[in-house]
């Protein structure tokens, strides 16, 4: 129940803000000026400072890109099916926003996960943070020292809702194999 209110909230701000955008076209819109202007938006009661702030950073970005896009468009339209867009809204039960969570919202204590919730959640739902066990084949994998990032995330066909660990890799180990293929070996997931 919290991760889909906590989605709900990064969705409707994103939207929030994604519709001001949308009808302000002459301006680019920048993470620093989008959080000075909504700072006071009543979804952020609900969101731990982090999450706004990530929210607000992938709405950034995703107008950065489709600028880009709209600019390459106009160079290779043949590269392109057709016109770039903007930035589509999102909805909580085909499209829902990620929760991020920077390593400054993160605690790893006693072999469970302990995500930072804003005050307001905390008292609604009666609980002090977000608590994942971590199972053995986690620990194992991940260097928990290490964590970066928590992404909490729809799949947007099963509709079952994933926690991804993206943590540093001290380096690269290569292999002498040529068959060998690594898939971001930087992020570890389980449901």
């Amino acid at each position: 129940m919290i991760i889909r209110e906590l989605a709900w909230h990064c969705s409707k701000l994103y939207n929030t803000v994604n519709y001001k955008v949308k009808n302000n076209k002459e301006q680019k819109p920048v993470y620093t000026q989008l959080e000075k202007q909504f700072k006071n938006n009543w979804h952020n009661e609900y969101l731990h400072y982090h999450n706004r702030q990530q929210a607000l950073k992938q709405l950034a970005q995703d107008w950065k890109s489709f600028f880009a896009s709209l600019k390459d468009y106009k160079k290779n339209p043949q590269k392109y099916k057709g016109q770039p867009g903007p930035p589509n809204f999102k909805h909580l039960n085909s499209n829902p926003c990620e929760i991020i969570f920077t390593n400054l919202a993160i605690r790893i204590r006693d072999n469970k996960l302990l995500l930072s919730l804003s005050k307001k959640i905390q008292s609604k739902y009666n609980v002090k943070a977000l608590n994942f066990e971590l199972p053995e084949a986690v620990q194992s994998i991940v260097d928990l020292d290490a964590v970066q990032q928590i992404k909490i995330k729809q799949d947007h066909i099963s509709k079952k809702w994933y926690l991804l660990i993206i943590y540093k890799v001290k380096e690269a180990k290569e292999s002498k194999k040529s068959n060998m293929m690594a898939v971001d070996n930087e992020t570890a997931g389980y449901q």
